[in-house]
């Protein structure tokens, strides 16, 4: 018996000392998503606001760019208190009744108002913190379309431009360390040369999901997409939508974006800007 014993001691020590060490290595962890909606929206001087409100809540964003939004109560304050957000908020100039807003359901550190001799007031950016990730936003207005439409876009169309040149500009000092948002009323169409300027620096939203067919306003009886957002960094483009609820002559804009915070590289597999 003692032999037996002594035997089977010796089995487990042999064991022991051929076995495989255990690996020091920590287990991978799941890839961390942030997940975000993004809206931008002309509500027409918020002659409509409830409705404007509704259609905002109805996909629940955390990220909006306004135009032509009044700073009184039945704009930018009011929207911000019914959902919850902090809001920056930049008038058209010193004495105008509307402007730009951008609300978010983190905080906002402002960080610039554009302006152009002659023109109105006609972006505005800041960065958004949402659950510790900075994001770089630019909620734009470009300058407006004189009617008739045609003959309108070819007199505006150089302001825009070097407006649209402005906005890219900025981008290019943050965008190497943040992502980047960029939404609003561009008064635009896709062949002119500010969004020719704004869609190679950065990703339409519509294009890259094929929605660039919907049109975000009626003039007459023909649609036309003029509001656009668009990214650049590590986004990958979810879903976007262009919905055709009441509130202003304009249609809400949305998209559903996702960012991997836990990939290291420049550019993302969905995005080429």
């Amino acid at each position: 018996m003692g032999k037996l014993v002594s035997i089977l001691f010796l089995i487990s020590i042999c064991g022991m000392c051929f076995s495989s060490p255990v690996s020091s290595k920590p287990a991978s962890q799941p890839a961390q998503i942030l997940k975000l909606r993004v809206v931008t929206y002309n509500i027409l001087g918020g002659r409509a606001i409830k409705q404007v409100l509704f259609n905002i809540r109805s996909v629940h964003p955390d990220i909006v760019c306004l135009q032509e939004v009044p700073l009184r109560s039945n704009g930018v304050r009011y929207l911000a208190r019914r959902l919850g957000m902090e809001y920056q908020y930049g008038p058209y100039s010193p004495k105008a009744g509307e402007g730009i807003a951008i609300l978010a359901t983190g905080k906002i550190k402002p960080i610039k108002l554009f302006s152009m001799k002659r023109e109105r007031n006609f972006a505005l950016a800041g960065i958004v913190d949402i659950g510790g990730r900075k994001i770089l936003v630019v909620a734009m207005h470009l300058k407006s379309l004189p009617r008739p439409l045609i003959s309108g876009m070819l007199k505006s169309m150089e302001a825009r431009a070097k407006e649209a040149k402005q906005v890219v500009e900025l981008v290019k000092k943050y965008s190497s360390s943040l992502p980047v948002i960029v939404a609003g009323d561009c008064n635009t169409l896709p062949f002119t040369p500010e969004y020719i300027t704004l869609s190679s620096a950065f990703t339409d939203c519509c294009v890259a999901t094929k929605t660039s067919y919907q049109p975000s306003i009626f003039i007459g009886k023909t649609g036309y997409r003029i509001d656009h957002i668009f990214v650049k960094g590590r986004w990958k483009i979810k879903k976007t939508q262009v919905l055709p609820m009441g509130g202003s002559d304009h249609r809400m804009v949305w998209a559903e974006l996702e960012l991997n915070l836990s990939d290291q590289r420049k550019n993302g597999k969905n995005i080429r800007k």
